[in-house]
């Protein structure tokens, strides 16, 4: 039934993220806590949507970055003049709502690092899912009548350039892939993904106020 309503996406991200980091040795690997709020824009069903989301891992040795991320939309999509059987949806109106959200792990190797530039290659698999609601007749509340979920994957190059210290910038671009097997669905919500980043580096900032011993020489 998801045919019905689904069509074609492309994805275009803005993503705002916060980044907080705290230094682990076991004597062995070196680590960095990593928590990102993120605020992504794209497009599903070829209407412009905001995701909102945060990320949570940990930088290992300089090396790579793990962790997890949730996202969902900000607001489902409304879409007007859709009529469902009477007979066994007899309160719907003719509004459908449309939901996305996920879960995903991410595992993002660093090819280049130096006190300015980072390049990396973030690889996400997780799970979706997708949710129809109707608005009811006396338009004040919302029905679910359809769910599904499916496997993500996605992957992407993200280039970050530190203006400050405590401050980066950045952008990338990549595609997430919905992995199901009808495909009104999959070109509905798999599209290409642009990332546009602003990171304030709490970490950094921690110390420059009580450990500035710790900081890496900057010019």
């Amino acid at each position: 039934m998801f045919v019905a309503f689904l069509k074609n996406s492309e994805g275009q991200i803005f993503n705002t993220a916060v980044k907080s980091d705290s230094i682990e040795n076991d004597g062995k690997k070196k680590r960095k806590f990593l928590f990102a709020l993120d605020a992504r824009r794209s497009f599903v069903l070829n209407r412009k949507t905001k995701f909102t989301g945060i990320k949570i891992g940990a930088t290992v040795n300089n090396k790579y970055k793990w962790g997890l991320g949730i996202y969902g939309m900000e607001n489902p999509i409304r879409m007007n003049d859709v009529l469902l059987d009477k007979e066994e949806y007899p309160d719907a109106s003719d509004t459908i709502l449309f939901d996305f959200n996920y879960i995903s792990y991410f595992f993002e190797p660093i090819l280049i690092k130096t006190k300015r530039w980072e390049v990396t290659t973030p690889f996400q698999m997780g799970i979706g899912s997708i949710k129809l609601s109707y608005r009811d007749t006396t338009d004040t509340k919302d029905v679910l009548f359809q769910k599904g979920g499916s496997p993500i994957l996605g992957f992407s190059s993200l280039a970050q350039y530190k203006l400050f210290r405590w401050l980066a910038l950045g952008a990338g671009f990549g595609y997430r892939l919905i992995v199901v097997k009808d495909s009104e669905v999959r070109r509905s919500v798999s599209a290409p993904i642009y990332n546009f980043q602003v990171k304030i580096l709490f970490g950094e900032i921690y110390k420059m106020v009580f450990k500035p011993n710790e900081l890496e020489e900057w010019s």
